[in-house]
């Protein structure tokens, strides 16, 4: 193999690489803005929804952790998704600085009735792939990320 076709096969695959990124985000945020007109709902919103419904009591700064945000962020989501009667804050136990999340009735309806789109899509596929090309893929975007001195920084920042 020359050394010609080896930089031609790295080109074509680091182009492969930046399309296919593209490509995934360009979905996600058609699914996203399509999503949001039909069911009156970001997906931000439902992603915190869902994952309050999967951890009932969650704390505010554990939903911010799960969902790579800063806390305003997620505060200010949880502010629209209570307003719409969706979610509940709750102070309970010995700390009443504490305030636990939990998904309503009205919340629970929305979630069955909407379907996944955009980086809810991304994520319940990423779960589905088998172990082997999971890591895979998580190596690749780790050293990807290491490369672009990423790895160390707060994704929540940005």
């Amino acid at each position: 193999m020359t050394k010609t076709t080896v930089t031609k096969d790295r080109r074509r695959a680091a182009e492969e690489i930046v399309n296919s990124v593209r490509l995934l985000q360009g979905v996600a945020q058609k699914q996203s803005r399509e999503f949001v007109r039909q069911h009156k709902i970001t997906g931000q919103q439902l992603g915190a929804l869902r994952m309050v419904a999967l951890s009932p009591g969650v704390s505010l700064g554990d939903l911010s952790e799960r969902m790579f945000l800063h806390i305003s962020s997620v505060s200010g989501i949880i502010d629209r998704l209570e307003k719409r009667g969706y979610v509940t804050r709750d102070r309970n136990g010995g700390d009443r600085r504490v305030v636990h999340l939990n998904v309503t009735e009205q919340g629970r309806r929305v979630i069955r009735r909407t379907p996944l789109a955009g980086m809810g899509l991304l994520i319940h596929t990423v779960h589905k792939l088998p172990d082997r090309q999971l890591r895979d893929i998580l190596t690749g975007l780790k050293l990807i990320l290491r490369v672009m001195k990423l790895d160390g920084g707060d994704a929540r920042n940005g």
